[in-house]
């Protein structure tokens, strides 16, 4: 096929703004498809006939004038490599501690207490934190063992919710046991023992099976041990509720689950929670958690985050574990926590966040900002420039920009400055990305694609969404890698003027789940294409990214303010994160169905 076009060097190009780049944002063109029309398209993805209409979705994507049509003079870059560097001087840098130690290093952080929280205009309800419970414990007022039957009861009243995909509660009263123990003989293993959290089930987490949301995944692969991240997590004391709901093997940001139920968004379950990390987010808005663990590769820690109003820390490419569970989207994946607050997003990412042998050997060490914001400092954010790419962020509903430039106002009134950029290139860059987590998804997922009985098992939208990607050449997504080269440039020229790069974190509130869907599920990759508008570039280039709830739609429902950070400098989005949370603490709220276990009449 011919070249059509022909790219300059990407270190040629400016990010300036006022050399702007003409912003292009087409959406994923695919119908929605549900009942026969969705059983027959399946069917077709493995017939000789869907070659003709294989060739017309692509090209109506702009896959082959994206990735075959282009000349693109960079070298490929098959995985986002980052080198070390000392981002900023005002964190606090940890030696190789063990897990209980970095957890007294996050507790002992100044504001760490002070949470940004708001109550339920209804309820008066607010988010609880794990400070709070460890306080709870540390003077008697509550015990672990008090507090997991409370949570215990709470999920079985929330089954349909389909917030867990497993929960054993004799595990659970067992760790709790042991921690009450501890605290009665005053010597917990840190100030989170007995503190609970939620593991999305694409992670290794004894005593449990790892499903990856399907049915047939514990039959084909055996946990032999603890993921690192839930490793280090016990090794503090922490109790571990259960493995949660998510969009089977991870494929969407939606949350559609046909085989455990579709985990629906406590702030209206008429709506989806976002995915994958779909049951995690909900867990922790539903008051069931303070944190939970989930991995991103396509938003999957941060668009659940928004959906459902919490906080979603994805930390820089590099520091996952290369062991833990079933094979992934290497090249796209980090995996961090989904919180009620910064504050908890900080102590459970100090815990977890170099746990285990990482993919290209050691990476910096887990920083943690010095201090978190309690409101009562002056300026904040003095001399901290927020990059804005003002076309990119405007592509979103209304209402959405609206809340998001006002907590980019509030911000500004800390002391930060905004400063217009243009990122070039994002349209070839979704394609791109789109190109490349298909391609290393269906690659996983291999045998059971060959296998008829495997291949029956899994969901329509799944059976779409890899057969679709099977097909996907060798060449394009060479040349998708090349674009990841220049995305990498791009976002490294932008950090030079800028220290974040904001965004809403999805374009509206989260979705709804149609009636029709409940039968035989759906497919809907322009819906797929939508939620990731902004968050898909930092899995593509490896940056750190933070989602923080900032208001609510007019609905109820929730919104959520991305800021992307430069390679290692979580500590700088953890405090930055804090500030707008403290900023817009009168925006945010818990559900009216909220709960707290450390109110007894619950």
């Amino acid at each position: 096929m011919a070249l059509t076009k022909q790219l300059r060097p990407a270190e040629e190009i400016s990010v300036l703004a006022e050399e702007q780049s003409v912003y292009q944002s087409s959406p994923i063109r695919s119908p929605r498809l549900v009942g026969w029309p969705l059983r027959i398209f399946v069917w077709l993805i493995d017939s000789w006939l869907f070659l003709p209409i294989r060739a017309l979705l692509e090209r109506a994507n702009k896959i082959p004038q994206t990735l075959a049509e282009t000349d693109i003079p960079e070298s490929p870059l098959f995985v986002p490599v980052h080198l070390s560097a000392d981002v900023c001087a005002d964190v606090k840098t940890s030696q190789p501690l063990g897990p209980a130690e970095m957890a007294a290093l996050a507790f002992d952080l100044p504001g760490l207490v002070c949470a940004a929280k708001s109550p339920n205009q209804k309820t008066g309800q607010t988010m609880w934190t794990a400070a709070e419970l460890s306080k709870a414990y540390s003077c008697g007022r509550q015990t672990p063992s008090a507090v997991a039957a409370r949570l215990l009861a709470r999920i079985k009243t929330l089954q349909d919710m389909a917030i867990f995909i497993a929960c054993d509660a004799q595990d659970v009263l067992q760790q709790a046991a042991e921690s009450s123990l501890r605290y009665q003989r005053q010597s917990p293993l840190s100030p989170l023992d007995g503190v609970p959290y939620a593991v999305k089930d694409m992670l290794d987490a004894l005593p449990y099976e790892t499903t990856c949301g399907t049915t047939y995944m514990s039959s084909q692969y055996q946990v032999q041990q603890d993921h690192p991240m839930v490793a280090a997590m016990r090794a503090t004391g922490a109790i571990l509720l259960g493995k949660t709901n998510m969009h089977e093997l991870g494929v969407s940001p939606i949350g559609l689950n046909m085989h455990f139920g579709i985990p629906c968004n406590p702030h209206n379950p008429s709506c989806f929670a976002g995915g994958s990390s779909s049951g995690s987010a909900a867990a922790v808005a539903a008051g069931l958690c303070p944190f939970a663990i989930g991995n991103d590769g396509g938003g999957s820690i941060r668009v659940p985050a928004a959906c459902c109003g919490v906080v979603g820390l994805k930390p820089t490419w590099g520091r996952d574990s290369i062991v833990g569970g079933p094979r992934g989207v290497k090249s796209l994946v980090s995996t961090g926590p989904i919180a009620a607050t910064v504050a908890d997003a900080a102590i459970m990412y100090a815990v977890t966040g170099n746990a285990g042998t990482k993919h290209l050997g050691p990476v910096p060490p887990v920083r943690l900002p010095k201090k978190l914001a309690d409101g009562t400092e002056r300026d904040p954010m003095h001399g901290q420039r927020l990059g804005i790419f003002w076309d990119w962020f405007n592509d979103a509903a209304p209402e959405v920009v609206d809340t998001c430039k006002a907590a980019v106002n509030s911000l500004c009134a800390k002391g930060a400055e905004v400063v217009p950029i243009s990122i070039p290139e994002l349209d070839a860059a979704r394609v791109a990305h789109v190109y490349t987590f298909g391609s290393e998804a269906a690659s996983c997922h291999m045998q059971e694609l060959q296998t008829p009985s495997l291949r029956r098992q899994m969901a329509a939208d799944v059976r779409v969404t890899l057969g679709i990607s099977q097909s996907f050449k060798a060449q394009q997504f060479v040349q998708g890698q090349r674009i990841r080269s220049r995305m990498v440039t791009y976002m490294e020229k932008a950090f030079q003027e800028v220290d974040f790069i904001v965004t809403p974190t999805i374009p509206d509130a989260a979705p709804p789940i149609q009636p029709d869907v409940h039968q035989a599920g759906e497919s809907d990759l322009s819906t797929v294409g939508w939620l990731m508008r902004f968050v898909f570039l930092s899995n593509f280039t490896g940056h750190p990214a933070i989602s923080v709830p900032v208001g609510h739609t007019t609905q109820g429902m929730p919104i959520g303010l991305q800021l992307i950070g430069r390679p290692w400098a979580e500590a700088e989005l953890l405090f930055a994160g804090s500030v707008a949370q403290q900023a817009q603490k009168l925006c945010i709220a818990p559900p009216t169905q909220y709960f707290c276990p450390l109110v007894e009449s619950h």
